[in-house]
């Protein structure tokens, strides 16, 4: 269709102008999600729904009502995004840390860092319920949510104090069937044992045998943000002490608990050949802290 051809419908009111060179005719509802199309096919190329608009088209519980003239976009830092008309919103964002999913053929950031940039707008006991949801409903992981964390990043300051609140629940279930799995593969272990680290110093391990010197310790993800330095200093007090640690994540109990399983009876065996033993005998005088 030529130039002519779009003025004279313009002019004739049969279409109005969405945004520069997208056009919709008169009449048409325009819906939030005709808005957004109107902005990605104005941008092209490198765009992603943000904010609001991506939880939105992501469909995650509790997600907030966009305004349908007002989506939310997120472009590179290294390109121009001022085309649009106002009232829609643009982002820009580090390349390196642009993202990008389909959804229904629109192109919107994943949920893990929708949820971050969410931090920035909505208040922080919404954020809560948005994030947990998404974890019940596996939109997310905890590893997925983890890589949004960076110092200064926007919104992870308020995604990780989420993340504090949410954690430790999260982590005592997999405690707990994590410990259940080791005792039914013939793991004889004790919850919350105690390590005496010297100097009137002592620490407790999420799971332990004390005639093996071999604990287990289940990482949420705060032990590997706010605590990591304090965790570490633990861990050395506690090889001192002569005992062997094995570390799991929580995630990886939540999605291959065969596997983490497997790898903890490695380690347990391997101990015991050190100190003579063997875990049938463990089992058998079924020591306790």
């Amino acid at each position: 269709m030529s130039q002519g051809d779009i003025e004279r419908r313009l002019l004739d009111a049969d279409w109005i102008v969405v945004q520069p060179d997208v056009y919709a005719c008169a009449g048409t509802p325009l819906s939030h999600e005709a808005h957004s199309w109107a902005g990605v096919l104005a941008l092209g190329g490198r765009v992603a729904l943000g904010r609001r608009s991506a939880a939105w088209v992501l469909r995650m519980d509790r997600a907030p009502v966009p305004l349908d003239e007002e989506p939310d976009f997120v472009v590179p830092e290294t390109r121009r995004a001022d085309v649009l008309r106002a009232p829609v919103r643009v982002r820009r964002i580090l390349p390196s840390r642009f993202q990008v999913v389909q959804v229904r053929g629109l192109p919107v950031t994943p949920p893990q860092l929708t949820l971050r940039e969410l931090g920035m707008v909505i208040p922080r006991d919404w954020l809560y319920d948005m994030v947990t949801h998404a974890i019940r409903r596996r939109i997310v992981t905890w590893s997925g949510l983890s890589t949004q964390l960076g110092r200064g990043w926007p919104g992870a300051a308020a995604l990780r104090e989420v993340l504090s609140a949410v954690a430790p629940g999260y982590q005592v279930i997999w405690e707990g069937v994590l410990h259940r799995a080791l005792e039914a593969a013939g793991l004889p272990l004790e919850p919350q044992v105690e390590v005496a680290l010297g100097n009137g110093r002592r620490a407790f391990l999420d799971l332990g045998n004390t005639r093996l010197r071999f604990g287990v310790e289940i990482d949420g993800i705060l032990s590997h943000l706010e605590r990591f330095a304090a965790d570490r200093q633990r861990d050395r007090g506690i090889h001192r002490a002569g005992w062997h640690l094995e570390h799991v994540a929580a995630e990886e109990v939540a999605t291959n608990l065969d596997g983490v399983v497997r790898e903890i009876l490695i380690g347990a065996h391997q101990r015991a050949e050190q100190l003579g033993l063997t875990l049938a005998q463990l089992r058998a005088e079924r020591w306790t802290a």
